[in-house]
C-alpha cells in the first residue's frame, strides 16, 4: 500500500468517527459505525 493511501484511509477514519461522535457518545460507539461510514473493511481497521 503506497503512502498517500495510508494517508488517505487514516485521514477517512478520522473524519468518520468524529461524525459518529457527533451522533453518539464514545461508549456507543461500534467500530462496525466508524467503518461503514468510513467506507473501509473491518481488516483495514
Amino acid at each position: 500500500m503506497s503512502d498517500i493511501r495510508v494517508q488517505n484511509t487514516k485521514s477517512n477514519l478520522i473524519t468518520a468517527l468524529l461524525s459518529c461522535l457527533e451522533d453518539k457518545s464514545v461508549h456507543e460507539l461500534k467500530v462496525k459505525d466508524i467503518i461503514d461510514k468510513a467506507g473501509v473493511s473491518t481488516r483495514t481497521f
